[in-house]
């Protein structure tokens, strides 16, 4: 049965979005999945999804990875995951000398629900000056 609404960057539900980090794509068989692409938030934070979940909730997992090889001492990063406004997911580490990182990576996150007809939005972050990349990618099902 076809869903109406949802699907992300203005597409109805099973709509190929229009490239990487646009939405929520809906896969098939009532699986949803998307994937941020490769951000480098320089010394700041960017949104790298941001998308409006279908007319049915959705039971998600996120994997967030970052290049922290090119991560200086004393430097952090940041994912945020915020449903409809309201932070829901703060999660951060810091390169605390060469090589010595206070979290492993990847990170698993999850399992979540995103409600239905929610505005989520996946913010990552860093305080070096550049290159460090980062990505995060979602796969969930129906409820």
């Amino acid at each position: 049965m076809p869903l109406i609404g949802g699907g992300g960057a203005g597409n109805v539900a099973g709509g190929n979005p229009s490239g990487t980090s646009t939405g929520l794509v809906y896969v098939g068989n009532n699986i949803w999945g998307a994937w941020s692409g490769l951000v480098d938030p320089t010394n700041a934070t960017q949104e790298a999804l941001k998308f409006k979940s279908p007319n049915v909730p959705l039971v998600m997992d996120m994997c967030w990875t970052v290049n922290f090889t090119d991560l200086t001492a004393n430097r952090d990063i940041l994912l945020q995951v915020k449903l409809n406004g309201e932070l829901i997911i703060h999660h951060e580490g810091q390169q605390t000398s060469a090589g010595d990182f206070s979290v492993s990576f990847p990170v698993a996150i999850g399992p979540f629900v995103i409600p239905a007809d929610s505005e989520v939005i996946v913010i990552l972050g860093t305080s070096e000056d550049a290159g460090v990349n980062q990505f995060v990618t979602l796969t969930g099902r129906m409820l």
